[in-house]
C-alpha cells in the first residue's frame, strides 16, 4: 500500500480511533483482506463506511484515512463493493434494499411503497406491490395500443383500467409509457397526443380541456444530489400539476413538482424546472415565462 502518487514502499496504516490492525507488507488477496479486517476493527463489524475502499478498477482500490488517499494493488479480488464488507469476510453481499434499511431507515418501519407514495426517500424495485402494479402498467399500456391499432371500439376499456382516473370525453393516443399509470389522474375533454411518458411514482394530474403534444414527458422521480446516497439507490419523487386548458407543445419535458397554472401554453421542445404561473406563455430551457395571455391573443 502507498499514498497516492509516492514510490512502491510499502506503509503501515491504522484506520480509525482504536484500530489494532494495519495492512503490512502483504500481497495480493491477503493485503485486500488485511484492509477489510482493518476497517472492519476501527468501525465495527457490520459494514464497512462508505467512501472508505472505492474500487476504481480492476486490480487498484483507493482507500481514504482522512485527507490522505493511499492506493492498494494488484489484489485480484474483483469488483469488491462496500456493500461486500461485513463480519462474514466478503461472502454475504447486501442488496441495496437491505443496506438503506441498516443505514438510511432504522427507525422507519413504513415500506418502500409507502415511502414512495408519501414522498419521502426509498430503494426502487424491492416492493413486490410495485413490481406487480408496474408490470400491470406495462401489460395495459401494450393492450391499449395493440387494441386501438386492431380498431376496437372498445380500446378505451384498457386506459380506463391502466389510470387512476379519466374525465369524460378525454382521449390518449397510444402509445403511451408509464410508471404505474395508477397516479395519472385527467380531466374531462383533454387530448393527449401520442408517445406520452408519464413517470407517476407520485401524482401526475392533468386538468380538463387541456392539449398534450407529443413526445411530451412528465416525469416525477428525483435521486439524491449527494453521490453517496445515489449510489446507495435512494430514489423520492415530487407530483406534477397542470391545470385546466393548458397547452404543452410537443415534446415539452416537465420535471418533479412543478405546477403549471390554468390557460398557460408552454412552447414546444421546453423543459420546465419550475412552476409556470396562470395565463402566460412561457418557452425555453430552462422554461421561462415569455409573456403573459391578453386580449391581443
Amino acid at each position: 500500500m502507498e499514498t497516492d502518487g509516492s514510490s512502491d514502499e510499502s506503509e503501515t496504516v491504522g484506520f480509525g480511533d482504536g484500530a489494532d490492525h494495519a495492512c503490512r507488507d502483504a500481497g495480493d488477496d491477503d493485503l485486500f483482506g488485511a484492509l477489510l479486517i482493518a476497517a472492519m476493527s476501527a468501525f465495527g463489524p457490520a459494514k464497512v463506511p462508505h467512501g472508505l475502499v472505492s474500487v476504481v478498477r480492476r486490480g487498484v482500490a483507493f482507500v481514504n484515512r482522512g485527507c490522505t488517499r493511499y492506493r492498494v494493488r494488484s489484489y485480484t479480488m474483483s469488483d469488491v463493493t462496500i456493500n461486500d464488507a461485513g463480519a462474514s469476510g466478503g461472502q454475504h453481499r447486501q442488496t441495496p434494499a437491505e443496506y438503506a434499511e441498516e443505514h438510511y431507515f432504522q427507525n422507519d418501519s413504513r415500506t418502500n411503497r409507502e415511502r414512495m407514495l408519501a414522498g419521502d426517500f426509498y430503494i426502487g424495485g424491492d416492493d413486490p406491490d410495485s413490481a406487480r402494479i408496474s408490470q400491470q402498467g406495462y401489460a395495459l399500456c401494450d393492450e391499449y395500443y395493440r387494441a386501438t391499432v386492431g380498431a376496437d371500439p372498445d380500446a378505451g376499456r384498457f386506459l380506463k383500467r391502466l389510470v387512476g382516473s379519466i374525465g369524460e370525453d378525454s382521449y390518449v393516443k397510444p402509445p403511451l409509457f408509464v410508471d404505474y399509470g395508477e397516479n395519472i389522474h385527467i380531466g374531462r375533454r383533454t387530448f393527449v397526443n401520442m408517445n406520452l411518458t408519464a413517470l407517476d411514482v407520485v401524482d401526475i394530474t392533468i386538468g380538463d380541456d387541456c392539449q398534450i403534444g407529443p413526445n411530451v414527458q412528465l416525469l416525477t422521480p428525483v435521486h439524491p444530489i449527494d453521490p453517496v446516497p445515489r449510489r446507495d439507490k435512494l430514489e423520492a419523487a415530487k407530483p406534477i400539476v397542470i391545470g385546466d386548458n393548458v397547452w404543452l407543445g410537443g415534446g415539452v419535458i416537465v420535471c418533479p413538482g412543478v405546477t403549471i397554472g390554468s390557460n398557460s401554453v408552454v412552447g414546444a421542445g421546453s423543459v420546465v424546472t419550475r412552476d409556470i404561473p396562470a395565463n402566460v406563455v412561457a418557452v425555453g430551457n430552462p422554461c421561462r415565462v415569455l409573456r403573459p395571455i391578453d386580449d391581443r391573443d
